[in-house]
């Protein structure tokens, strides 16, 4: 091969690799300029012009959810297809915004900010308006009328699955306030994660409950019970990461310093938890009260310090079993100070911490023999 063939082919390489890298610079520069420009547009209300730059955006980039520099030290998340949806709102044309806010709540990026909350409400002002444009279809035959009998028990059936969520929701509360897991709570999915998700779908649920009560629709009060059911799981799978991760902190913060050889054979002769303890405190610090009094009812310690445990923990059960009722069940309040009294009267030592317990369950707890 002649030398200028190979000097040729030595520099025809390295140009090439050189000639992709700059047209994929290029490529990230359009889609970031092209975003930057449909914001400036919707910010002046020119929505043919936001359009046009956000489907250009699409074009070179159509994921969301990129941390996109806007100017200085100020970035805002790509949501192009939120904006494009946006856009053509705002020109009136309600079916293909439909359609792009359908590609963001999708790929789910929109979801958790501010922008949602503004989708969720022009999408039903768009729904309204293309329901109100449709011409009137002719005159339908009679529907079958529906049994009033059955719309009752649906929304009774629906009733009790939001409730059942709401108890689950408010189970987060004492976890989610808790110390060790404060700093965590909002960046993880598994817990402010869920409980957002959660937090949705119990808003629908209430959302179809109430037009299905309103037209006597039998799928939509399905809807409902099913959005409320979704809503409950989501929340104790949070709760039962939640008070997981809680045991483990604080059984990493209790562990003692290494004991002496004499000392650790005397400590190592102590009896083991019993299974019933940790089943009852699990099932108390997942929400699941009732679960956690037939657990330590169960305990058979024969130690003071077990049986102060069992007591109180099955005090601050029965206790949220009372608030639970909207504090009319007047026998539950009894059983929860019965096993409080018990518990300071055995021994004095063993105290709620208020980083586990609710301040009601700790004034309840502290109050006069």
């Amino acid at each position: 091969m002649k030398a200028g063939n190979l000097r040729a082919m030595r520099w025809a390489l390295p140009m090439a690799v050189l000639t992709s890298l700059t047209l994929a610079t290029h490529a990230q520069a359009d889609y970031q300029s092209a975003y930057r420009r449909g914001l400036e547009a919707v910010q002046r209300r020119a929505w043919a012009d936001a359009a046009r730059e956000m489907r250009a955006a699409i074009s070179e980039k159509p994921a969301e959810g990129e941390q996109i520099k806007l100017y200085g030290m100020r970035f805002e998340t790509y949501l192009p297809h939120y904006y494009l949806g946006l856009a053509l709102f705002g020109a009136g044309d309600c079916a293909q915004a439909l359609e792009a806010w359908l590609d963001s709540e999708t790929q789910g990026a929109v979801k958790g900010r501010s922008e949602y909350k503004d989708l969720r409400r022009n999408r039903v002002t768009c729904e309204t308006r293309l329901a109100e444009a449709r011409p009137t279809p002719p005159p339908a035959p009679a529907a079958p009328r529906v049994n009033p009998a059955q719309v009752a028990q649906a929304v009774e059936t629906a009733q009790s699955e939001i409730s059942r969520a709401e108890e689950a929701g408010r189970g987060l509360g004492p976890l989610q306030n808790a110390a060790e897991l404060a700093s965590q709570w909002s960046e993880d999915s598994a817990l402010g994660g869920s409980q957002r998700q959660a937090n949705d779908a119990l808003a629908a649920a209430r959302e179809r409950l109430a037009a299905g009560q309103r037209i006597s629709d039998l799928a939509v009060l399905r809807e409902a019970q099913d959005s409320a059911a979704r809503a409950r799981q989501l929340y104790e799978s949070a709760r039962a990461t939640a008070a997981a991760r809680l045991e483990q902190a604080q059984a990493r913060a209790s562990v003692p310093a290494p004991m002496p050889t004499a000392a650790a054979a005397s400590s190592a002769s102590k009896p083991a938890l019993a299974p019933e303890l940790l089943a009852g405190a699990s099932a108390y610090f997942s929400g699941r009260y009732r679960d956690a009094v037939d657990a330590l009812s169960r305990v058979r310690g024969d130690d003071s310090r077990t049986r102060a445990q069992v007591l109180l923990l099955r005090s601050a059960a029965r206790h949220a079993l009372y608030m639970l009722s909207e504090q009319k069940d007047a026998t539950l309040r009894q059983a929860a100070l019965d096993d409080a009294r018990a518990c300071r009267r055995l021994d004095p030592r063993t105290l709620p911490s208020p980083r586990a317990f609710s301040p009601a369950f700790l004034s309840f707890f502290s109050g006069p023999l």
